[in-house]
């Protein structure tokens, strides 16, 4: 059983890119290269007619994708993986809920933080996430519930 692979115009750039639920962005049916961008995302480059945009390949995937019913503002990856720009492994989240998946702690990590007398470094060290990072968790500014 082989999957469905659907392709769409690229809204803004229809006359000259497209993009597939697989991620895959074309241009003129040529397969383009998105370029890596900062944190290890990819960012495609596009152009026509004298106007130029970046996007991120997964924020294009979702907004062409993916209804957004909620008017949630980013674009999850489910496995944590930048580079599968797969439909399947996209969703529209919450800032706090993005956060929340990519950090290394598990809620268990998190209250043996917030009940320990170790210092910021030591904690740091032990869970190997930065001392601002065990700051924030100590303060209820991050991992508040």
């Amino acid at each position: 059983m082989s999957k469905i692979i659907e392709t769409k115009r690229v809204i803004g750039f229809e006359e000259a890119y497209s993009i597939s639920s697989d991620g895959i962005i074309y241009r003129g049916g040529v397969i383009a290269s998105p370029s890596l961008w900062k944190g290890g995302y990819l960012m495609m480059t596009m152009q026509l007619n004298g106007k130029i945009k970046r996007k991120y390949v997964h924020r294009l995937v979702a907004e062409h994708f993916i209804p957004n019913l909620l008017n949630l503002p980013q674009v999850n990856h489910k496995d944590g993986d930048k580079s599968n720009n797969h439909v399947n492994n996209l969703e529209w989240c919450t800032a706090a809920h993005n956060e929340r998946h990519k950090s290394k702690l598990e809620q268990c990590d998190v209250n043996y933080i917030k009940n320990s007398n170790k210092t910021g470094v030591e904690l740091s060290h032990i869970f190997e996430v930065s001392a601002a990072c065990i700051s924030l968790i100590k303060n209820n500014k991050r991992w508040s519930n």
